[in-house]
């Protein structure tokens, strides 16, 4: 599904409690924040994910919901999360905690 036609539908299928999660290319942001904004629905939180402390963004992690939100929702400032340590395989706590959900066995 192309991401304007998934847009486009979910602006108009959101109820006004609805949200929309997302997993995005960073280098794909400023195209889903237009699509965003011609498909009535708001940003209301970003986190950019890196490999590790050292690399570029890789990926974009967002929430939308309808612009009629009815609070005044202000522009998120993206948060930053870092999947690995220095050391390769070796988890950060932050990304350990976040995917421990959806394991079993809750170890991460």
């Amino acid at each position: 599904l192309p991401w304007s036609q998934l847009m486009g539908k979910a602006g108009k299928l959101l109820d006004e409690n609805g949200r929309l999660a997302l997993i995005v290319p960073f280098d794909r942001l400023a195209e889903m924040l237009s699509l965003g904004a011609r498909s009535g629905l708001i940003l209301t939180r970003r986190t950019d994910v890196r490999g590790n402390s050292g690399t570029p963004v890789k990926r974009v992690l967002m929430e939308w919901c309808q612009l009629g939100f009815p609070e005044k929702v202000p522009t998120p400032v993206p948060d930053d999360l870092v999947v690995e340590t220095e050391v390769r395989g070796v988890y950060t706590e932050e990304y350990r905690q976040l995917k421990s959900a959806f394991y079993l066995d809750r170890k991460g």
